[in-house]
């Protein structure tokens, strides 16, 4: 236990340098705009392709900045290039105000990302049972789903542990409530991500090709 402390202490050292490092870059305001429309297509594209979508990292690019959706592609790849990048921006605009996160924010960020694809249940809980495919763990029931959720941001509101620690057990737990029926990961992945950015620390991006190692944490 003691050297599996000193190893996360280790790693949450290094985060704080480039926390740091990250600071100064951002005094320059170009830098930012150019970080946010970087971060706005890579994160969407990673985000995406973990989850099945076929974009590549370009095609993500002229869908998020010039509305190119016509393609080769599946529509709905189109579309939730275009969500999440709206979900993303609407995430940073949310770490810029560094409000309190509340159920509505939640809610609207999984609203963006179903937005034109499942309009019936964006943006609201699942009624459902669901589970995850090749996994044999027991979601909660829907009935608790409510209770759960306001439990999370309760709790969320009082932790007092380190902002990446904090981020990576908000992501954890918002995907073991499982609460919609579909983008439970890009909701918590943003969710995550908003948590860092709220605190000054850069956004986590989880790479198509680390999916099954992020799969066995998620």
């Amino acid at each position: 236990m003691d050297r599996l402390k000193l190893f996360v202490d280790e790693i949450l050292k290094k985060i704080e340098e480039k926390r740091r490092i990250l600071a100064d870059f951002l005094k320059n305001p170009s830098n930012k705009a150019e970080l946010v429309k970087w971060l706005t297509t890579e994160l969407t594209y990673t985000s995406n392709a973990i989850e099945g979508n076929t974009l590549t990292r370009r095609e993500t690019a002229l869908t998020i900045e010039e509305n190119i959706t016509s393609g080769s592609k599946p529509l709905v790849d189109y579309i939730e290039a275009k969500n999440h990048g709206e979900a993303f921006r609407f995430v940073v605009e949310c770490a810029e105000k560094k409000e309190r996160i509340s159920e509505n924010s939640i809610l609207h960020i999984h609203r963006l990302i179903l937005q034109g694809i499942d309009n019936a249940n964006a943006g609201g809980y699942r009624s459902v049972r669901v589970r995850i495919s090749g996994s044999r763990t027991v979601l909660p029931n829907p009935l608790k789903v409510t209770e759960l959720m306001a439990d999370f941001v309760a709790k969320l509101a009082q932790s007092v542990a380190n902002t990446p620690i904090k981020a990576i057990e908000a992501h954890y737990s918002l995907v073991a409530i499982h609460p919609f029926t579909d983008g439970n990961g890009r909701t918590a992945r943003l969710l995550m991500n908003l948590i860092l950015l709220a605190d000054g620390y850069a956004p986590l991006i989880i790479r198509p090709r680390d999916r099954k190692h992020y799969s066995c944490f998620a």
